[in-house]
């Protein structure tokens, strides 16, 4: 693995430990595989959710009736560069309905859409 290290995880509406997916067991191995997450807890009460983890930062996606496409979550990594890097050559961009950004942006910053339409962006200090 890279010297990419995630330091934080800000969910823009909630908690980071709470966005919303359609259907957690399609959304699970998108930020498995494509994102480097490992799965630390599973929960199916009050609704089905998991607790991700990436070294240093959790996040969780749950069923919770919420709408993906009206939730983001922001990653603050130790290099923009390593992050894109890390993703463009983990799959992400050929995963059915997920997108990568095209390059870092000039505010140093880029945009993952996963399959469930979760929008994360990346960015430094």
């Amino acid at each position: 693995m890279s010297d990419l290290c995630f330091i934080k995880a800000s969910l823009s509406q909630e908690d980071e430990l709470n966005p919303p997916v359609k259907d957690l067991d399609q959304a699970l191995p998108f930020h498995e595989k494509s994102m480097g997450f490992e799965v630390l807890q599973h929960n199916d009460t009050p609704h089905k959710s998991a607790i991700l983890w990436r070294r240093e930062v959790k996040i969780g996606l749950a069923e919770n009736g919420g709408d993906p496409e009206q939730e983001g979550c922001y990653f603050k990594v130790n290099s923009v560069q390593a992050a894109y890097d890390f993703f463009s050559a983990s799959g992400l961009a050929e995963c059915e309905n997920a997108s990568l950004s095209d390059e870092i942006n000039d505010e140093g910053t880029f945009f993952i859409a996963a399959p469930d339409r979760l929008c994360y962006c990346v960015g430094g200090e």
